[in-house]
């Protein structure tokens, strides 16, 4: 595991909000999971999904979370096959106490006819944030705003013959924990200081084990997130004739027209919440 450290001193020390965040009481625990792959093997696709999950995301706004993930060949180590990045500064968390799992979809688009041993790497950034006064007068310098990274990886196989990519879950696929986080409070700081919110998150040592298994996902949730996965594909490669057909079908399934697949965006996948990248 890799510890980036960056600290950050702000003008001006506000106050601290009580002990609750939207309508949920503190502290919580937020996990960071990963979805898919998992060290299992597949067969290749031409989206791969590339999932990670928010469980608790009523507490995440003030994390200010960012998760960067690449994809490299185990066969030749100095093969970068495909990479992305989403920056969940600006998400549109829920509010409700005992939210469902935030979804943060992506794909890997470079690996439709390729077999091997692959290694899917993640870096998980997050802030964080205490009360700090150190002057020599003895006036406030403000909150401490450190940025931190976890870091780990997931071995999967591509093979022909292999079962499809699967976003269920079970007791012998649970998701693989990225990060988990004991939000005990949050310091309002003076201007949008840290991705254009005004919070930052007070955190101690998680008061429970990780819990990845919590997340189930079953077919209606899978096929949501596949579907959502298409939709974001087909908003940011319009130009790229291979993925027309499924597009065309997409737009279909939704009711949409045979043409309508210039307009998929994520505001079509409705029920669960998601995070895309636009």
């Amino acid at each position: 595991m890799m510890l980036l450290y960056i600290s950050l001193l702000i003008a001006t020390l506000l106050a601290v909000s009580d002990a609750s965040i939207g309508n949920s009481s503190l502290p919580l625990t937020v996990e960071f999971d990963l979805i898919f792959p998992r060290n299992e093997t597949y067969s290749p696709e031409f989206l791969l999904p590339v999932v990670f999950a928010i469980r608790n995301p009523q507490a995440a706004m003030p994390f200010h979370f960012a998760v960067f993930w690449s994809i490299t060949s185990l066969d030749k180590p100095d093969l970068k096959i495909d990479g992305s990045e989403t920056i969940l500064g600006w998400a549109n968390y829920p509010t409700d106490s005992g939210a469902a799992p935030f979804y943060v979809p992506d794909y890997a688009i470079k690996l439709n006819d390729t077999e091997g041993h692959f290694a899917l790497s993640w870096w998980l950034e997050y802030q964080h944030c205490s009360a700090r006064v150190d002057h020599p007068d003895g006036v406030s310098l403000g909150p401490k705003i450190d940025l931190d990274m976890l870091t780990g990886r997931a071995i999967f196989t591509l093979k022909k013959e292999a079962q499809k990519p699967s976003l269920l879950t079970g007791p012998d696929s649970c998701p693989i924990e990225v990060g988990t986080f004991n939000l005990t409070g949050v310091l309002d700081v003076p201007y949008p200081e840290v991705n254009q919110r005004n919070i930052c998150a007070i955190t101690s040592a998680p008061a429970q084990r990780p819990q990845p298994c919590a997340i189930q996902i079953d077919n209606v949730t899978a096929s949501s997130i596949s579907a959502s996965i298409t939709s974001l594909a087909c908003h940011q490669s319009m130009v790229n004739s291979s993925l027309i057909g499924g597009c065309q079908s997409l737009a279909t399934r939704l009711g949409l027209g045979s043409t309508a697949w210039v307009g998929l965006t994520a505001g079509l996948v409705s029920g669960i919440m998601f995070m895309m990248l636009i």
